[in-house]
């Protein structure tokens, strides 16, 4: 299977300006808890509340203040800490972005080795590191130019995101990757093709039997794999992913409840509601119309 059919089915910004930025409260909305992944870096800044992250197989609680920077192509998923009202800005941008027609030493020296992941971020920053004010400072000025887009509005992001990228590196916030080993390369590379399929065919029903046979495992071997390396059993993980999807097509749309159980893999319509009830603590009627308030 080739890589590119593993990753997030998103586009992120535009083919010319390749940048997105995603605001999320998930006191009142929804965001993806499920374990994904995409070419693109992403910089996590919480504004308000907690929020638990995993990243590489790291568990990290971030609060208030706090900044994590995801490499691209890491295996990550957020989840809110009950009882917390949470504002999070995601940044998510092409690293291509950053680079040039004209090569240069900066870029050779600084961007190209983030590139090829030959380097990359120490991912947790709190607000009492080193740099950190002026990171943050990056973050809210591109932020700002985001919302408003002033003439050249493109520049002035592309240019804080070379200063926050050059804070890393003088702040020491970059590590060299080690080298993965043929095992540790395989274990990411049979993740990844998992999710996707659970991903494009999310909509029916999939057996144990089914995943390991994409994974190469016997049914015992895979679910014990899948637990280890994600932290859930499968069955949590394609519930958890069939819920989200549901989720954002409640507040999008007005397709009723039964339609949508049926085309988020749910052929019982109750079941749909129970576990929609379990994971958002409101039924599915609920969540729409609080969304609409």
């Amino acid at each position: 299977m080739a890589k590119s059919s593993m990753r997030e089915a998103v586009v992120h910004g535009e083919s010319l300006f390749p940048f997105q930025i995603y605001a999320i409260n998930l006191s009142c909305g929804i965001w993806e808890g499920h374990l994904h992944w995409h070419p693109e870096m992403e910089i996590i800044y919480v504004e308000r509340g907690k929020i638990r992250c995993q990243a590489d197989f790291q568990s990290y609680y971030l609060q208030a203040g706090e900044i994590l920077v995801i490499p691209k192509g890491e295996l990550h998923h957020f989840q809110e800490v009950e009882g917390e009202d949470v504002q999070v800005w995601a940044f998510v941008f092409d690293l291509n972005l950053l680079s040039a027609s004209v090569l240069d030493r900066g870029y050779l020296t600084y961007i190209e080795p983030i590139q090829q992941e030959k380097m990359s971020f120490k991912p947790y920053i709190q607000p009492n590191a080193a740099g950190y004010e002026q990171l943050q400072q990056h973050l809210i000025a591109i932020l700002a130019s985001y919302r408003e887009k002033p003439l050249a509005y493109e520049l002035e992001i592309k240019s804080h995101l070379l200063l926050f990228v050059m804070q890393l590196f003088r702040h020491g916030y970059t590590k060299t990757l080690p080298k993965l080993s043929a095992m540790q390369r395989k274990k990411v590379k049979t993740i990844k093709e998992v999710i996707a399929y659970i991903e494009k065919y999310h909509h029916r029903p999939l057996s144990l039997d089914e995943l390991a046979k994409v994974a190469n495992y016997s049914e015992f071997h895979f679910a014990r794999f899948f637990k280890q390396e994600t932290g859930m059993t499968c069955i949590e993980y394609i519930n958890n992913y069939r819920l989200e999807r549901a989720a954002q097509a409640l507040i999008q749309s007005d397709r009723p409840i039964t339609e949508l159980a049926s085309t988020y893999g749910f052929d019982n319509v109750s079941y749909f509601i129970r576990c929609f009830k379990q994971k958002y603590e409101q039924t599915p009627a609920q969540f729409r119309k609080k969304a609409e308030w």
